[in-house]
């Protein structure tokens, strides 16, 4: 366990430089939201969108009656602006961010990376908190948070070798076989191809499925930079963490 603090300090020194520069970079390029995903309130559209016969342009506020008309629609998700598609040269714009906890959009020169470290970092000090006053164990949900704190700091150091790396497919394709492998886990032949799965892994697949290239096969934390090889960055803006 880290002393309090410490993944807060290692989050901060990676987000520090994202300030919010200027109103609005421009862009028309966005990321698709689920309407169940609570963060695709207070966002902006990307592109204008019919829904329920009526036509919201590009830049429109995202609010809860604007998504009750898109499931009245049967709409799955939104295309939004997102800080991942942002285009100013320096930080993030404004539209881009979206409205923050008080429903406005933050300043210009406010330093969001700093606030969203501080963010992500202080249920880790909690819990570096109550993990000492039980004597050094963490238990219970405690334990679990500790396990997701450790696969964020990984992602944060993003080593040559990932710890606890998901498999992931090298092609699109059939599950044709999965076998035991000789030194423990399983072998999956995606055609003619083999995956190898460690055994302390769970299997995500069986046999029959068909995955695109660069789904998980098994579980694990995925890599995002194998994962931006293999998919490109248009699929890879969601959190790796599973």
């Amino acid at each position: 366990m880290r002393d309090p603090g410490y993944l807060s300090k290692r989050v901060s020194n990676t987000t520090m430089d994202q300030v919010v520069s200027k109103s609005d970079c421009g862009t028309r390029r966005g990321i698709n939201l689920d309407l169940d995903n609570r963060d695709v309130i207070d966002r902006h559209l990307s592109e204008s969108v019919k829904l329920d016969g009526k036509v919201y342009r590009a830049g429109t506020l995202v609010t809860p009656s604007l998504v009750a008309a898109a499931r009245k629609s049967r709409k799955k998700d939104l295309p939004v602006r997102s800080a991942l598609r942002c285009k100013a040269e320096k930080g993030v714009c404004q539209k881009c961010l979206g409205l923050n906890e008080e429903s406005t959009h933050s300043p210009i020169g406010t330093n969001i990376g700093i606030i969203a470290g501080q963010s992500i970092g202080e249920p880790s000090t909690q819990l570096a908190l109550n993990t000492f006053h039980t004597g050094g164990i963490a238990k219970g949900r405690s334990a679990k948070s500790a396990n997701t704190f450790q696969t964020l700091n990984n992602l944060l150091l993003l080593p040559k070798t990932l710890p606890d790396a998901a498999t992931l497919a090298k092609d699109s394709g059939e599950i044709t076989s999965i076998s035991q492998a000789p030194q423990g886990g399983w072998d999956v032949s995606i055609g003619r191809k083999k995956h190898y799965v460690r055994g302390d892994h769970e299997l995500s697949v069986r046999k029959g499925h068909r995955v695109r290239k660069g789904d998980q096969l098994s579980s694990g934390t995925v890599d995002p930079l194998e994962l931006i090889k293999l998919k490109g960055v248009e699929p890879t803006p969601g959190p790796p963490l599973r």
